[in-house]
């Protein structure tokens, strides 16, 4: 049934005032340098900046930096392959980016990417720097529907697995898959998504392969709460690792890095809202803020909305959801980052040396627990914090 608007006569005004926020994003497109590559790459302008910094998932994370960034960049895409831009309805920014490879054995084949995230799991992470093999991996994942996230970080599992010889060749279905093998990479994909031989076993995730490898595996299986990490790293960012550690699904990258940017992200995904143009971003182009969203909302539901209470609705959303995981069992032991991190120290690259430690995490945690008025030991929300957010019955 179609939503009635509670109040046109107020509505209009804040439309206007959204139409004018569009102005002035697009001015900030146009001008800002960092929007200016969004614009003009996507996602895929962080592929050169964040392998720069250190901060990009490398070798199954085991670096930050990929010295063959520049085979795989945005300005390779753009020169190899893109030939349009699409954006999401009236949006300035036209992030997504359309090409076709045009040269090799892949030749003729039309896709979208790569985006960060998709370059970065499927090229830095497996060492591919092969542009046309990496697009053809990134082709192959998404028309079979699969999460590329999940299956690049599971495919880099099993290659350090390989090499390590805790696999052999035998176990791979005769695919020898070392790293920066793009066409052993296109078939390992080919059996995940067909349930094939080993693709029968990966298809069940990074966390099911290591518990079936065994021999010490755990400790480079990226993973948390069985989620796969998205493709940054974490050795040189503690607050990403702290919101991959308590993110209620998993290593989840959107799921804020701090306790006002996870409420934030909880209500702007009620909404259905693209963060890319919430003032979440505000560092990198104008947005819209949590007092617009809150006026619109008054308008359209007739209910009393402002800022807080927006936040507020985010947080009973992202408390209910962590009274669900802790009623099927899960506790602080689960909120745990791979050891990997605290133990192996990148060795190249600007954050060369980088490490988590361990301790200081820990008291982390405990902070971020303590703020959100759960119980650091067992994670639970207090009964007053419950009570609060109008979530009782949970207790």
């Amino acid at each position: 049934m179609r939503q009635k608007i509670n109040n046109k006569s107020a509505l209009l005004p804040l439309i206007l005032s959204g139409q004018a926020l569009v102005r002035e994003t697009s001015k900030g497109l146009l001008g800002g340098l960092k929007t200016g590559l969004l614009r003009d790459y996507g996602t895929a302008a962080s592929l050169q900046k964040l392998s720069d910094d250190g901060l990009m998932a490398v070798k199954n994370y085991r670096e930050g930096t990929f010295a063959e960034i520049e085979k795989i960049n945005a300005k390779v895409a753009r020169e190899k392959a893109w030939v349009r831009d699409f954006a999401c309805y009236c949006c300035p920014l036209a992030c997504k980016k359309s090409g076709v490879i045009k040269e090799g054995p892949y030749k003729t084949i039309v896709h979208d990417g790569p985006e960060y995230e998709t370059g970065t799991i499927f090229g830095a992470n497996l060492m591919i720097s092969d542009f046309n093999g990496m697009m053809k991996a990134i082709y192959d994942g998404d028309d079979l529907g699969m999460d590329i996230i999940s299956a690049g970080n599971v495919i880099g599992f099993l290659m350090e697995a390989y090499e390590k010889d805790l696999i052999t060749k035998s176990n791979l279905d005769g695919l020898d898959l070392t790293w920066g093998n793009a066409d052993a990479v296109i078939k390992m994909i080919h059996k995940i998504a067909y349930r094939e031989g080993v693709g029968d076993l990966a298809a069940q995730g990074v966390k099911a392969v290591s518990k079936k490898i065994g021999q010490g595996s755990k400790a480079f299986a990226i993973h948390v709460k069985g989620m796969e990490l998205a493709a940054y790293n974490i050795y040189a960012n503690p607050p990403r690792a702290l919101c991959y550690a308590v993110a209620n699904r998993g290593a989840c990258h959107l799921s804020g890095d701090n306790i006002e940017n996870q409420n934030l992200m909880a209500a702007l995904d009620s909404l259905g809202f693209c963060f890319f143009a919430s003032d979440f971003n505000a560092r990198i182009m104008p947005g819209v803020s949590k007092s617009l969203m809150a006026e619109l909302l008054t308008a359209i539901t007739g209910l009393d909305w402002d800022s807080d209470r927006f936040l507020e609705a985010g947080e009973r959303v992202f408390t209910l959801e962590k009274m669900f995981n802790f009623r099927e069992g899960f506790r602080r032991e689960d909120d745990r980052l791979p050891d990997r991190f605290f133990a192996e120290p990148f060795t190249t690259g600007g954050e060369k040396g980088a490490l988590l430690d361990r301790e200081e995490f820990t008291t982390m945690m405990d902070e971020y627990y303590t703020e959100r008025r759960w119980d650091p030991e067992t994670t639970r929300p207090s009964d007053e914090k419950l009570e609060m957010l109008g979530l009782g019955f949970t207790v």
